[in-house]
């Protein structure tokens, strides 16, 4: 999991993050419900998020990809809900725990 992510950086936020674990376990990343049941596993699971506020021009990357995630924030943000994107320390703990949260979804 972790070899996908640019190893000189040891914090991630939530969505790039998603999307790349998405990807590589071939699970949809637009799902906001999966999503937000991802966020909730990180928090039962005591890993130390940070809130952060991803502004929608700030997503970058590839124009479809840019427009793609300005899709998925402005679907998270019609929830309604707060503290939605977080950064995350990636490391071994993380993985492991993703690594439980991969089986609750097969």
């Amino acid at each position: 999991m972790k070899k996908g992510f640019n190893e000189n950086l040891l914090f991630h936020n939530t969505i790039d993050f998603w999307i790349k674990f998405c990807e590589e376990n071939k699970i949809n990343w637009n799902d906001v419900d999966l999503y937000l049941s991802f966020i909730d596993f990180l928090k039962k699971n005591k890993i130390k998020t940070i809130p952060f506020n991803l502004c929608i021009k700030e997503t970058g990357g590839l124009y479809k990809r840019g427009k793609e995630k300005a899709e998925f924030l402005n679907k998270l943000q019609e929830t309604g809900k707060k503290d939605i994107v977080f950064i995350v320390k990636v490391d071994n703990e993380l993985i492991n725990k993703l690594n439980e949260f991969i089986k609750t979804l097969k």
